[in-house]
């Protein structure tokens, strides 16, 4: 579904449906659908959301992208019983939204081939789940059309960080 709304966003079949929305509530309800993946993996979530912030006005669909991403994301590669961290910023005109998770064997030159299709860390070639190293790929294309930009930053060996920064009115 995502692969497909981003082709036809990107062969001009689609437009993107810009309108006001809260990011908040996404957010969350992507967490509570994770609720189950979350603890299965024995995963202790910390989240630094603030109650209210300003509304995007942008494409809901492409923003679900980013979030669904990052989060299962985070939590599919994150070590049985280890902590994630997801927190939202507003920074001027700017929403932020980041997942700081542990990684095993992630090199920084591996940071830049993530958010390449087909790729994954360096682990690669254990195809787990049968995951296909989209999910970044898409999540980036996703935030340059709403005019922003995803990174990712490893802090040190073992954790890394994903920023999404995405303008409040694009």
């Amino acid at each position: 579904d995502s692969l497909m709304g981003l082709a036809r966003l990107r062969g001009g079949i689609d437009t993107s449906l810009r309108s006001s929305f809260d990011p908040l509530p996404i957010i969350h309800d992507f967490l509570a659908l994770a609720h189950g993946a979350i603890g299965q993996r024995r995963l202790s979530i910390d989240t630094d959301f603030p109650t209210t912030i300003q509304p995007l006005v942008s494409d809901p669909g492409l923003f679900k992208i980013i979030i669904t991403n990052l989060i299962e994301n985070a939590i599919r590669h994150s070590p049985p019983s280890s902590m994630v961290t997801m927190r939202v910023q507003q920074q001027g005109s700017v929403f932020r939204f980041s997942t700081r998770n542990s990684c095993e064997n992630l090199r920084s030159e591996d940071i830049t081939r993530l958010f390449e299709p087909f790729q994954r860390g360096s682990k690669a070639a254990d195809n787990e789940g049968g995951h296909a190293g989209l999910g970044l790929s898409l999540a980036r294309e996703a935030a340059t059309l709403m005019g922003g930009n995803l990174r990712a930053e490893l802090s040190d060996p073992n954790h890394i960080t994903f920023i999404a920064e995405i303008p409040s009115a694009t």
